[in-house]
């Protein structure tokens, strides 16, 4: 089933490339961002004493206008995902943090709300698929008077999952700020022993030279 669900955003993505080569795209942003993930993990068989992380997630973005609404933006972002465990255990104080990096790769659609062509801000709503590719997996945990770290080996390879949500431009001079809030969830389990997947809120920050 996952990579079922891989092959159909990937299918997606080509369907999409090849729709937009024959128009005329224009780059109207290139630039970086950073910002905030609070990550928790969602699924049946997950403990309610996992709460959210707050992390760091940021890279770079290229926005290709389609027209006066539409625009694909395609990313490449570090980001830092996993819960907080603080609560007792068996009877003995127990501080976890499951530390999952990944290389992110969004390919978000963005709809261009108009607001006038000399409008200092835009605003927009976006959605689409992400693919991630696992950099590291660690549990970090004090239980009791025993501390440690691990890698966690049942964390699978790759993240496939989706993401939505909006945000807006802030003209100034020839760049603009950027700032968005985006919802991301997993599409299926990002480890072999449970149900649990990804589910991320972030928070980002950016400059477009363009």
């Amino acid at each position: 089933m996952r990579s079922k669900r891989i092959g159909i955003c990937l299918a997606a993505v080509l369907i999409l490339i090849s729709a937009v080569s024959s128009m005329a795209i224009e780059i109207s942003g290139l630039g970086l961002k950073v910002g905030a993930n609070f990550s928790r993990f969602s699924g049946p068989d997950v403990e309610p004493e996992w709460k959210n992380r707050m992390a760091l997630v940021g890279g770079a973005f290229l926005t290709l206008k389609l027209n006066n609404f539409l625009a694909i933006q395609p990313e490449i972002l570090y980001s830092q995902k996993g819960p907080r465990w603080d609560a007792p255990l068996e009877g003995e104080d127990f501080v976890g943090t499951v530390k999952l990096d990944y290389l992110e790769i969004p390919l978000l659609v963005k709809i261009l709300i108009p607001v006038g062509a000399n409008a200092a801000i835009r605003p927009n709503l976006f959605m689409g698929p992400y693919l991630g590719f696992k950099m590291s997996a660690k549990l970090k945990y004090s239980w009791g008077t025993t501390s440690d770290e691990r890698t966690i080996d049942q964390i699978k390879s790759s993240d496939a999952g989706y993401v939505l949500g909006g945000g807006f431009d802030f003209v100034v001079g020839h760049g603009k700020f950027t700032f968005d809030i985006r919802y991301g969830m997993s599409f299926s389990t990002i480890a072999t022993d449970s149900t649990m997947k990804n589910q991320t809120i972030s928070a980002m920050l950016g400059y477009s030279f363009k």
